[in-house]
């Protein structure tokens, strides 16, 4: 029984000595932790704040959302599906907005200034009668950038429109680093697009 209870009172004394040991170990590891944050944190140069007053100033609301509904992303979700799209724009050109453009005249466009652009065969797009507006625009840009001009690539800008007519206003990047503008004119005839006219209007140096 004095046995029993001498392993008991080891036991116990073990158990004690491990505890103290883990727990002097757990403290000094914080100790040490914290001593380390306080280092770094003198040790850092901080910047001062910027619109101080802006931050501590009362965040006003969603526009347009009265205060009785609940300010979250719903809302907002809300507000900005009701709002019109912005566009991006070129300085002294159209926002590039095609977006009131039917389908299929927005392709023939597209195909169009593509064709242009990589030097490939653009009357296919034409009407046949039309033709000679292809010829002068070419003769326009040869008299005003030269015979040796490289096209690189175009934007459209949003065309004005009357009926089965979109006037389309284009900008055309050249290698260069030369821009010009043309006024392409695509008209529905017989249920088809086609390029009707194109003229040039200026050009750019970048």
């Amino acid at each position: 029984m004095e046995k029993v209870f001498l392993v008991l009172i080891f036991v116990s004394a073990f158990f004690c000595a491990s505890c103290s040991s883990q727990n002097d170990s757990s403290s000094e590891s914080r100790a040490t932790l914290r001593s380390e944050a306080e280092l770094l944190c003198s040790s850092t140069n901080w910047t001062s704040q910027i619109d101080a007053s802006l931050l501590a100033g009362k965040v006003s609301g969603i526009p347009g959302v009265t205060a009785s509904v609940p300010q979250d992303t719903f809302s907002l979700n809300a507000v900005l599906e009701s709002m019109p799209p912005v566009y991006p724009s070129l300085p002294d050109f159209y926002e590039l907005d095609l977006s009131g453009m039917e389908a299929d005249a927005r392709v023939v466009l597209d195909s169009f200034c593509k064709a242009l652009v990589s030097g490939k065969d653009a009357e296919t797009f034409f009407e046949a009668k039309n033709l000679y507006s292809l010829a002068i625009f070419r003769y326009d840009l040869r008299m005003e950038l030269g015979k040796n001009f490289s096209l690189q690539s175009y934007v459209a800008g949003k065309p004005g429109s009357t009926k089965n007519v979109y006037e389309c206003p284009v900008r055309f990047l050249l290698k260069n680093g030369y821009s010009f503008d043309a006024v392409v004119y695509v008209q529905k005839n017989e249920e088809a697009w086609k390029i009707s006219q194109i003229t040039f209007r200026n050009s750019y140096q970048e």
